[in-house]
């Protein structure tokens, strides 16, 4: 048999979101080709929405839960379940802006040491745990320190209510190899966590770490400047500080 001979069958993708186990979207979709671009209304006539049961923040960690199936000829051939939050960050003047309103950060800075095992968390439940503590202090956010963190805890976050900001471990040394090396890894950072609700600014460096000669050095400068950019190309929804609580360069806020 000919390839112009085998049917062809006709490929659907069955979406269901669910909010605090409310049905939201049930609907189908026609696959055409490798992507499928859909604007979903979740404020539709399936369920009447306030803005503080739809919109994340760590007050109200919603959370929507997101059921697909891929269909052939209406038989059910793959599913996937996933989730999303729903929120917008931003800076005024004067303000850090979560959901378009002025919102107070309370953070800790982790750095993420334990005892029995270092920089790698003893289980699953400690990062649970570890978010649930920040959270009972008092804390509405927490800043990673120079490490990616675990997708496992950022989940947490997402879960629980914590906002994050995600900071990139630093060079030693500035060198050339150094600086392509960092692009290549915050780039693929960004695209890892990007879709996480929690995470809501950036922080490629640190303190001047790894460009130590930035006031008189004008390579390492252009190296803070590309990096605030390249971030702000790959990620236009969240704020970027290009080297927080040092030597100020370029960034959406200024942290000392």
């Amino acid at each position: 048999m000919t390839l112009s001979h085998v049917p062809t069958a006709r490929l659907q993708l069955a979406v269901q979101l669910h909010l605090a186990g409310a049905l939201v979207v049930d609907d189908c979709y026609e696959l055409r080709g490798r992507t499928l671009r859909r604007t979903i209304d979740v404020a539709s006539e399936h369920v009447a929405m306030e803005r503080a049961r739809v919109l994340w923040s760590p007050e109200h960690p919603n959370i929507f839960e997101a059921q697909l199936t891929l269909l052939a000829d209406g038989t059910p051939l793959d599913s996937v379940h996933s989730y999303a939050g729903l929120r917008s960050v931003g800076c005024s003047a004067s303000h850090f802006l979560l959901n378009n309103q002025p919102y107070y950060l309370r953070m800790v800075l982790d750095q993420g040491y334990w005892p029995e095992s270092n920089l790698a968390a003893p289980s699953p439940e400690a990062l649970r745990h570890e978010v649930e503590l920040i959270k009972a202090l008092g804390f509405n956010g927490v800043r990673v320190h120079q490490k990616i963190e675990d997708p496992r805890f950022l989940y947490w976050c997402d879960r629980l209510g914590l906002v994050v900001w995600g900071e990139m471990p630093s060079a030693y040394r500035y060198t050339p190899t150094a600086a392509e090396r960092l692009l290549h890894e915050w780039a693929a950072v960004l695209c890892r966590d990007y879709n996480h609700p929690s995470v809501v600014t950036w922080v490629p460096l640190n303190e001047s770490w790894g460009v130590p000669d930035l006031q008189q050095n004008l390579a390492q400068q252009q190296f803070v400047r590309g990096l605030y950019h390249l971030t702000r190309a790959l990620d236009p929804t969240r704020p970027v500080i290009a080297n927080d609580g040092w030597e100020y360069l370029v960034g959406d806020m200024v942290g000392i």
